[in-house]
């Protein structure tokens, strides 16, 4: 076989048109090990993971003090206590970037209004929508997809109406964590309940914890691409996306631990580089996950086709199908 042959087979076309997916040719096992390999090189330098980590790191920063104004308010709102606040971010968040947080939400607790509330739902998912549209360019490069038919307001939307969903979802979460035992204590008072839902809470909290955690995962990496996929090929870079976002967790620990020191030197500086190094790298991981997802999706049924929006593709696909089983109905 010739050069160009080869690595117009590895690459996936072949005179113009499209080869087999490699999982469905007829060759050993050792060479299609080579060509995933090859494939997996390829997609990871189309997503331009670096660049996208990067700008996903921007937009994080950029939407993190209104993201605080906007959740501190709310939950100034409903009367919870600063010390219950301060308990969930100790938990998400690494040691040194804590101690320079924690003024500022203490400030924005004691000056709660509801115009900074609605200022900060506004900014909020105005940035949001902002990083994850490159989150999708990333996204949308790792599945080889240069050009996405989608019209640029209907991205916007969809890009907005997901950031509600995933900070629904994320906030829900940090807040079962931080005051589902002092809610649940409450209800167990004023309903006359027995003391062993309080257990089954302690039980079941990581566990339900992780479970969110999956099923966010698994929405960002299949609705947001606008790349036509089987569900199943998300769910191997789900995993991997999972536990190198616990592994990295841990590594920031224990690196904080024990070397922690060199950037408590420089105060809010060393605090801020430690933020900025673990969005990074969050957004490397993630983006790491779909790249894991393109190439599983290529490998078994071949590269994946442009569409626009696929929360509007599944919609318009139900309204095809009722409106199609309709007219059968009324013949």
């Amino acid at each position: 076989m010739s050069k160009r042959k080869f690595v117009a087979r590895i690459q996936g076309t072949h005179g113009g048109s499209r080869l087999v997916p490699i999982m469905r040719r007829k060759t050993t096992v050792k060479a299609k090990l080579l060509a995933i390999l090859a494939l997996f090189w390829r997609r990871l330098g189309d997503s331009q993971i670096n660049e996208t980590s990067a700008a996903m790191a921007y937009y994080t920063i950029l939407s993190l003090f209104p993201t605080m104004l906007f959740g501190i308010n709310v939950v100034a709102h409903i009367k919870i206590d600063f010390s219950g606040i301060k308990d969930v971010l100790e938990q998400l968040i690494p040691e040194n970037i804590i101690a320079t947080i924690t003024p500022i939400v203490h400030d924005l607790h004691v000056n709660a209004s509801t115009t900074w509330l609605s200022v900060g739902a506004i900014v909020t998912l105005w940035a949001a929508s902002l990083g994850l549209a490159a989150l999708r360019n990333g996204f949308n490069r790792a599945y080889g997809i240069r050009h996405p038919v989608q019209n640029f307001l209907v991205s916007r939307v969809v890009a907005m109406i997901m950031m509600v969903v995933l900070l629904i979802a994320v906030v829900g979460t940090m807040v079962a964590f931080a005051f589902g035992q002092q809610f649940l204590e409450w209800l167990i008072n004023q309903l006359q309940l027995s003391p062993h839902w309080l257990e089954t809470f302690q039980t079941w909290k990581w566990p339900v914890a992780v479970m969110v955690l999956v099923v966010v995962l698994l929405i960002v990496d299949y609705f947001l691409p606008n790349a036509k996929m089987r569900f199943w090929t998300v769910v191997p870079g789900v995993l991997i996306t999972g536990i190198g976002l616990l592994g990295l967790t841990q590594a920031f620990s224990l690196y904080m631990t024990y070397f922690g020191q060199r950037f408590s030197t420089y105060g809010t500086l060393g605090a801020f580089i430690v933020l900025l190094l673990w969005l990074f790298f969050m957004s490397f991981i993630i983006t790491l996950g779909v790249v894991v997802n393109s190439v599983v999706n290529e490998s078994f049924y071949g590269r994946a086709k442009p569409i626009g929006s696929k929360v509007t593709f599944k919609v318009r696909k139900m309204t095809k199908k009722l409106l199609s089983n309709g007219a059968k109905q009324g013949d």
